[in-house]
C-alpha cells in the first residue's frame, strides 16, 4: 500500500511538500523515496490535471444534463503577454544543397486530442509542424490551433451505466525519406555520394565543407534509411465528479531544439486547456447550471431553475427546426425527423374526428413521441419539448378532434413544459 501510494504521488506531479505524509514506521522509506532520480518519459509532452489540482468544486456537476468538449489554446508568441509570451522565434533552417539531392526527408511533428465518450467520439488536431527537403527544394508547414469551439452537445446520464469521457493526447513525430535513394541499397546509395562529392587528398580549408557535408550525409542514410516514429500518448478517463468550469487538463507540447537530437534540451510551443462546457438541461435552452455568467454562458445556479428558465424560453417553431444531423442530400431537422417516421403517420391516419377514440389516439402518440426523443439520446427535458412542439407546431391530423391534446398524458406534458 506504501508503494502504490507513492507511485499515485508521482503521477499527480505534486510537489514532496505538498503531499501527505506516508503511514507512521515508513520513514526511511518515505526519505528513499525523496532521493529517488525521476525521469520524464514523455520529453514531447507535459501534462497536469487541473481538476485535481484544484480540488472538488463546490457546484457539482448535474447529470441528466448535457455538455461538451472546449478547447482553449495557448500557442507562445513574441508578441504575447503573460503565459503566452515567446522567448525566442523558430525560424526555417534550410539544408544544403547536397545533402537534398541525395538525403530526401520528410518530418513531422504534431499534437492531438481524442475525446470518447460512449460511442461518440471526436479527434483534433492542434499542432502540426512539417518540413520537406529534397531535390525539389525545401518547404515548411506548420499549422496551429488556438481555439476550438462549436462541438456537439452530448447527455451525460444519471444512471450507473453513463459512459465516463476518456480523453488521449498524443504527440507523434516521424522521419522518413522521400527520394528515391530510400529504396536503393546502402552501398549504392554510399556510392552515389562518394562519387559526387568532391575529392581532395588532404583536409583543406577548401575541403572542410565537402568532407563534412559527405559524413553527415553518411550518417544521414545509415540513419534514416528506414523511417523513424515517436509516439507520446496521456490518457485520462474524466470523472465528471471533479468537473470545474475553470478546470480540465492542461497539455504543454515541446519540441527539440535540434532536429538532429532528440536527447537534447527542448523548447515549449504552447499549451492547451482540454475541458468541458458547464452542463446545461436542455439543447433548445442557453442557459447553463453556472455560478459566474460570462459572455459565452448564461447561467443559473441549480438545476432545477435552470430547467425553468428552459422551459419560459421555449419556442415550438425553433425546436422544430433544430437540426439533428447535417449529411450530404440536406439536414434532417426534428420537423423532418417527426414528418417522416412510421409510428407518427400511422397516428396521423388513426385519427377519426370522435373525440374519445382522438384522444386515445393522442395519448399514444404523446407517449411514443417522448419515448422516441430519449431513444435519439436526448434527455426527459427535451422529450417533453420536443413533444409539446409536435402538439403546438405541426398541423393537426385533418379528421382531429379539437379535444385530442387534453388526453392526460399530453395535459401532463403541457403542464410540466408551462
Amino acid at each position: 500500500m506504501q508503494r502504490l501510494q507513492q507511485v499515485e504521488k508521482r503521477i499527480e506531479v505534486r510537489p514532496l511538500e505538498q503531499v501527505a505524509a506516508p503511514e507512521a514506521g515508513a520513514a526511511a522509506q518515505t526519505a528513499t523515496t525523496q532521493a529517488e532520480p525521476r525521469i520524464d518519459i514523455t520529453p514531447l509532452t507535459g501534462y497536469s490535471d487541473l481538476d485535481r489540482a484544484l480540488g472538488i468544486s463546490s457546484v457539482a456537476f448535474h447529470h441528466n444534463a448535457y455538455t461538451r468538449l472546449t478547447i482553449v489554446g495557448y500557442p507562445y508568441e513574441v508578441s504575447g503577454s503573460d503565459n503566452t509570451k515567446a522567448s525566442r522565434v523558430s525560424g526555417y533552417q534550410e539544408d544544403n544543397w547536397f545533402r537534398r539531392y541525395f538525403i530526401g526527408l520528410k518530418r513531422d511533428i504534431s499534437l492531438s486530442v481524442k475525446m470518447r465518450s460512449g460511442s461518440y467520439e471526436e479527434t483534433i488536431s492542434l499542432a502540426t509542424l512539417s518540413s520537406t527537403s529534397d531535390r525539389n527544394g525545401l518547404s515548411w508547414n506548420r499549422d496551429v490551433v488556438h481555439d476550438v469551439t462549436g462541438f456537439p452537445w452530448f447527455l451525460v446520464t444519471r444512471d450507473a451505466s453513463a459512459p465516463v469521457p476518456r480523453i488521449a493526447v498524443q504527440a507523434r513525430y516521424t522521419r522518413a525519406m522521400e527520394s528515391g535513394v530510400a529504396t536503393a541499397t546502402l552501398q549504392a546509395t554510399l556510392g552515389a555520394i562518394k562519387a559526387v562529392s568532391p575529392q581532395s587528398t588532404v583536409v583543406t580549408t577548401l575541403s572542410e565543407p565537402a568532407t563534412r557535408d559527405r559524413a553527415a550525409a553518411i550518417d544521414q542514410v545509415i540513419n534514416n534509411l528506414f523511417a523513424s516514429e515517436i509516439n507520446e500518448t496521456h490518457h485520462s478517463d474524466r470523472n465528471l465528479v471533479w468537473w470545474r468550469a475553470d478546470g480540465g487538463i492542461r497539455v504543454a507540447f515541446r519540441v527539440p531544439k535540434s532536429t538532429s537530437d532528440w536527447n537534447g534540451q527542448y523548447d515549449a510551443i504552447g499549451s492547451w486547456a482540454i475541458g468541458f462546457a458547464p452542463p446545461r438541461p436542455s439543447l433548445f435552452s442557453e442557459w447553463h447550471i453556472c455560478q459566474a455568467e460570462t459572455p459565452a454562458y448564461r447561467c443559473k445556479s441549480d438545476y432545477a431553475t435552470a430547467e425553468q428558465a428552459a422551459y419560459a424560453t421555449k419556442n415550438a417553431a425553433n425546436i422544430l427546426r433544430y437540426p439533428l444531423i447535417k449529411t450530404s442530400s440536406g439536414v434532417i431537422t426534428i420537423r423532418k425527423w417527426i414528418l417522416q417516421e412510421d409510428w407518427y403517420t400511422s397516428a396521423q391516419s388513426s385519427f377519426i374526428g370522435d373525440a374519445r377514440s382522438d384522444k386515445l389516439t393522442a395519448n399514444a402518440l404523446c407517449l411514443t413521441t417522448a419515448e422516441k426523443v430519449t431513444e435519439l439520446g436526448l434527455n426527459d427535458i427535451d422529450a417533453a419539448l420536443v413533444t409539446w412542439a409536435m402538439m403546438k407546431g405541426l398541423p393537426p391530423a385533418r379528421a382531429m378532434d379539437a379535444t385530442a391534446w387534453t388526453a392526460p398524458d399530453c395535459a401532463a406534458i403541457t403542464q410540466r413544459v408551462g
